[in-house]
């Protein structure tokens, strides 16, 4: 069995989890591999090549391979990071939604808008959107729905929201090239909030990161689903003779779509 987790960021919180998958399923735990969700995710994209990914949806993170060399960046969370994720972006909309309640003089267009959309009248009510949520950063990360429709209508403060995030996040990605030390820089980003806003989130980024980088970016699409991904990635460790024959079966059975 083969599981790509979030947070496996150590050896011992991987031998955990392995161990507790091993006993709730009743397996041996020597017939369980456990690694971080990011390896995966690569798996998704690059199969067994190389490249760098960038995981884009409620959080954020990145993982690069070339050569042998492996590196990651971020992925430490909503409250020490995430730059780039739908998270970061609600936070960013609830900040505006606030300052013009509180009644400061930087109350934006986007502000305004927000307010009517989601009709708060209150600061009260915003923090009762936030502190009674049942899951307060899902609640949050709800929010980047808005802005980024917003900012598809011309708001210029929800665009200029956007275009922090996606410098921010794409730091990390030119972090990670950097560190791969790779001249040709190619690049696969999944996740929830990239899937649904490539359109406007992929020129942004390929912008940010020739910015970063002083080169040209190549942006390649996501190929199988997260969980196949997993499957192709577990295989790649063990060395299968297997690999290439379950490769080109899921690139018939389970390709990725973005879902509708």
């Amino acid at each position: 069995m083969f599981v790509g987790a979030a947070g496996v960021v150590s050896r011992e919180t991987s031998e955990e989890l392995r161990a507790s998958i091993a006993r709730r399923l009743g397996l041996d735990v020597s017939r369980v591999y456990v690694f971080e969700d990011l390896v995966a995710a690569h798996a998704s994209v690059f199969l067994v090549g190389d490249g760098i990914v960038g995981i884009m949806g409620t959080g954020s993170s990145v993982y690069g391979t070339h050569r042998g060399v492996r590196a990651r960046a971020g992925g430490w969370g909503h409250l020490l990071g995430d730059e780039g994720s739908a998270y970061r972006m609600g936070v960013a909309a609830l900040r505006e939604v606030l300052a013009c309640l509180d009644g400061l003089e930087n109350c934006s267009e986007l502000g305004t808008k927000l307010i009517e959309r989601l009709s708060f009248r209150s600061v009260a009510e915003v923090l009762r959107y936030v502190y009674s949520s049942p899951n307060p950063k899902t609640s949050i990360a709800s929010l980047s729905v808005l802005v980024l429709e917003e900012a598809r209508r011309g708001c210029s403060r929800a665009l200029e929201v956007v275009r922090d995030e996606v410098r921010s996040f794409s730091r990390y990605v030119a972090a990670v090239a950097r560190r791969l030390g790779t001249e040709r820089v190619r690049v696969g980003f999944v996740g929830s909030l990239y899937c649904y806003n490539s359109d406007l989130l992929r020129p942004l980024l390929e912008e940010a990161l020739r910015n970063y980088l002083n080169r040209e970016v190549e942006v390649v699409e996501q190929v199988l689903k997260p969980c196949c991904g997993a499957l192709v990635a577990g295989l790649a460790v063990l060395r299968s003779t297997l690999l290439e024959v379950v490769v080109d079966q899921l690139l018939r059975c389970c390709r990725y779509r973005c879902p509708p």
